[in-house]
């Protein structure tokens, strides 16, 4: 019963510590994007356009919630876990080598499916 109570305790500190370092992980990925956005869009001379990046990203990621939360019922976690992980990856690929500002807003859009649950701004 104790060796149980064990491996149960056991795998509870296991996900609390992947649950802090994806936290972790996604705190350092927002302080880097936001301090270095405006740096990246003044190269492509539309420093101006940030806030419309931003306001077309938030409602576009808002947009795919619901029919997210459709895939998760239907596909499984596990699943749905893997695939926004690709879209971010995706996201963050295309956050690296845009070389135009079209590119960087699909980027901004992709990106935050996985890491921005409840803010709209990066």
């Amino acid at each position: 019963m104790d060796l149980l109570r064990l491996r149960r305790s056991d795998g509870k500190l296991t996900e609390i510590c992947s649950i802090w370092v994806l936290s972790l992980t996604n705190g350092f990925r927002g302080t880097i994007l936001a301090s270095l956005t405006p740096y990246v869009t003044s190269d492509f001379s539309s420093h101006s356009l940030l806030t419309v990046i931003d306001i077309v990203a938030g409602a576009m990621v808002s947009a795919v919630y619901i029919p997210m939360a459709k895939l998760l019922d239907v596909w499984g976690r596990a699943e749905g876990f893997a695939l926004m992980v690709a879209f971010t990856t995706l996201g963050m690929v295309l956050m690296a080598v845009s070389q135009n500002l079209e590119t960087f807003c699909a980027a901004q859009v992709s990106s935050p499916i996985l890491l921005r649950p409840g803010s709209v701004s990066c």
